[in-house]
């Protein structure tokens, strides 16, 4: 293409960049980075966040950090796309005091954080037992404008069955139910394990306690 005569610009680049981070390979997308600066063109948002991308799915969290860092320098700010990715890498390794502190700059840069950004934090905080402050997420979630979906209830229920908290459990599924979501796979397996250590009595009153959840259209 340049041999034609023909000069990629940014976006091109940006889509050349993609091919070598969907296959992992970290060295061949920053050397296309280098070689477009060397053409004169500045790497955008989405360039930088492809790569931010591939270092924290290569476990790279800090080279991912470090060039959150350049693109800074270079004009270029994050978005809630790349500071999702961020904060997904920080809890897939249970650094959850970071994730919560880049979600707290979230909110007080002005941005807004999406269903993806709450349900990994929430995912995040039940990985390591913290049920109740993922509950909190999911108030934060409803009052800033962001429905919950039945991802975010699964994981939930999930952690309390986890930590047998079935009345909590319990309470959950009415929320969905009231919120006229439908239960999926996951949902019917997380709940059929709920009454597997409660003895019959039990068992019975849990079942009771169940919610009807709306006929899901075909």
């Amino acid at each position: 293409m340049i041999q034609q005569g023909q000069h990629p610009d940014t976006v091109t680049y940006t889509i050349l960049v993609d091919a070598p981070c969907k296959e992992g390979r970290v060295k061949g997308a920053i050397k296309l980075v280098d070689f477009m600066i060397q053409q004169g063109l500045h790497p955008d948002t989405v360039t930088f966040t492809t790569l931010v991308d591939v270092l924290c799915n290569e476990g790279m969290i800090e080279g991912a950090i470090r060039l959150v860092d350049l693109m800074i320098q270079q004009g270029q700010h994050p978005d809630t796309v790349t500071n999702t990715t961020l904060i997904h890498a920080r809890c897939k390794v249970r650094r959850m005091e970071d994730a919560k502190a880049l979600f707290a700059l979230m909110i007080q840069s002005g941005q807004h954080p999406n269903k993806i950004t709450y349900n990994i934090m929430i995912k995040g905080l039940c990985k390591i037992g913290q049920l109740e402050k993922a509950n909190d997420f999911l108030s934060k979630m409803e009052k800033n404008g962001c429905p919950p979906d039945v991802m975010t209830f699964n994981t939930l229920i999930l952690c309390c069955s986890k930590n047998s908290e079935t009345s909590k459990a319990v309470e959950l599924l009415c929320i969905m139910a009231e919120k006229n979501l439908s239960p999926n796979a996951t949902t019917f397996s997380i709940v059929i394990s709920l009454p597997s250590n409660l003895k019959d009595e039990k068992r019975q009153e849990l079942l009771d306690l169940l919610p009807t959840f709306p006929a899901q259209a075909h």
